[in-house]
Parts: C-alpha cells; sequence; structure tokens
C-alpha cells in the first residue's frame, strides 16, 4: 500500500467510526438487584453525585453520602490516552489486524477496564466512615480488611456489572 493509498484507507476508516458510539458503563436497562429497589445504573449514579444527609418522606434519617465520582476518575486518570487508543486501533483496522467491528469493541473492553481501574483507586476518594467499616466487618467476615475500608469496593458487584455497546 502506498503512503497516499493507506492516508486515504485511514480517512475512510476514520469517517466511518466517527459516525458510531462507544457506550461504557451501565448502558443496558437494568432489573432491580435481587432484594433492593435498585438497579446497578441508578447506584452507580448515586455514587457519582453522592448525597446530603436528611430524612425520608417516611420518617427514616439515612447519612451523607459523598460523592466517588469514577467517571471522573477515570477521565483524569486516562482520559490522555483516548488519542493514542484510536490510533492504534485505525491503525490495526487499515492493516487488515482487525476489523471496524472488532475494533471498536477492542475499544470499548479497553475503557471497561479503565473504569473499573478508576474504581478501584481508592486514594481519590473520601474514606469511608468509621460505622461503614464496622458494618462491613460484621457482613464480610471472611474478607481481607484492607479491602473492607476502600470506597467503591464491597462486593465488587457494581465494579462487575460495567458493561459497553457499540452503536
Amino acid at each position: 500500500m502506498t503512503p497516499k493509498e493507506k492516508f486515504s484507507a485511514m480517512a475512510d476508516v476514520m469517517r466511518s467510526i466517527s459516525r458510531r458510539k462507544i457506550l461504557v458503563g451501565w448502558v443496558q436497562p437494568s432489573k432491580n438487584e435481587p432484594g433492593t429497589s435498585m438497579s446497578m445504573g441508578k447506584l452507580a449514579r448515586i455514587l457519582c453525585t453522592g448525597w446530603e444527609s436528611g430524612t425520608s418522606k417516611d420518617g427514616r434519617s439515612y447519612p451523607r453520602l459523598p460523592a466517588r465520582n469514577f467517571m471522573k476518575v477515570t477521565r483524569s486518570f486516562y482520559g490522555h490516552d483516548v488519542d493514542k487508543v484510536c490510533r492504534k486501533t485505525i491503525s490495526k483496522i487499515v492493516s487488515g489486524k482487525m476489523t471496524e467491528a472488532q475494533g471498536l469493541s477492542w475499544m470499548a473492553e479497553y475503557w471497561k477496564g479503565k473504569m473499573q481501574d478508576a474504581m478501584g483507586k481508592s486514594a481519590e476518594y473520601e474514606p469511608l466512615s468509621p460505622a461503614t467499616i464496622k458494618a462491613r466487618k460484621s457482613a464480610h467476615r471472611s474478607v481481607p480488611s484492607k479491602f473492607l475500608s476502600k470506597p467503591l469496593i464491597d462486593t465488587g458487584t457494581l465494579r462487575a456489572s460495567i458493561t459497553y455497546e457499540v452503536k
């Protein structure tokens, strides 16, 4: 392939994938978790924004929940990789090492992994309260204590439920 043909092929791939979208997070409508009135997507939104303490309509009080915006942490730690990942993917598509669909799925998997990594960066989030740590200890007796104080990491269900969709 001549340099001119390669440039033309790259331009074609870039035009084609620029019309596509990669959604990473909780993109499918999810059912409520067993025994709760909440889906993983709703829980993720609440954890990103947090809330102030207060009293519910039925008179129950609830504590402050600090925002732990793992989406922002993902962008902060890995946002600079966007161009590099796109260039690498486009190069593989143009060279025939992967199809466009494979390349878009590869990028989606990459960002899914980066979001999961960001959720584990506990130093970036407000520490858990002593009451939360105590509650976790009583609920998870077999879990090593180093995990009991990590924000966003309790059972791992939320982190494992991250999905993606390529449109």
